[in-house]
């Protein structure tokens, strides 16, 4: 699910002062709503209000803002960045017959480095990896009509790393998996989707 640029820019705030407190190995941090409320207005246009709700709502649909709910209190946020780094600290060895309230830490200690969101510069056309690709892509005219309809958004382009995924994946091979990797909102689902959908043809 790719975030809007409002979205991704309330999500590295959040996680720039949780990183204030996981820097110290402290994992249990949170933000209040009204916190995250005033983040959200900080970086939309002035005054709109709705624009800064709908930022909030986009993270927590996206799944990379989590809501904590307590009796009594106020919706507290996190990220799921800083979600991961609790868990991971939390994580407890356990044993046969033991509570695993006792059990040792699995983490002792850790170091955690946020860097800024980068995303892939899409600058593909479809129609021009479809015609550099054609031998794999388009290898049947089923494969290369299923490529034109599930590329046909208005002004759609593919990133360098969508394009060698769906050539990499649309070809069978015994050699094992492929993994796909990139930020948040970059388009791993369409690198997934894409190469999956034609090879039904």
């Amino acid at each position: 699910m790719a975030l809007s640029l409002n979205a991704v820019k309330l999500l590295d705030l959040i996680e720039a002062i949780e990183m204030r407190s996981l820097e110290w190995g402290f994992t249990d941090g949170f933000l209040s709503e009204s916190e995250v409320l005033a983040l959200a207005r900080s970086v939309v246009a002035a005054g709109n209000a709705s624009a800064a709700d709908d930022a909030i709502e986009e993270l927590i649909a996206a799944r990379v803002v989590f809501e904590l709910h307590s009796p009594g209190s106020e919706i507290r946020l996190r990220s799921r960045f800083g979600e991961m780094m609790r868990l991971a600290a939390a994580n407890r060895q356990l044993f046969p017959n033991k509570p695993w309230q006792g059990a040792p830490h699995l983490v002792s200690d850790f170091r955690v480095d946020r860097r800024p969101r980068r995303f892939p510069r899409r600058d593909r056309l479809p129609e021009a990896i479809l015609t550099d690709h054609a031998a794999i892509l388009a290898s049947t005219p089923l494969r290369r009509d299923l490529f034109r309809s599930l590329t046909a958004l208005p002004d759609m382009k593919l990133a360098a790393f969508q394009e060698r995924a769906a050539v990499r994946l649309t070809v069978p091979t015994d050699d094992g998996g492929t993994i796909v990797t990139a930020g948040t909102g970059s388009g791993k689902t369409i690198a997934f989707y894409l190469p999956a959908m034609i090879r039904i043809g």
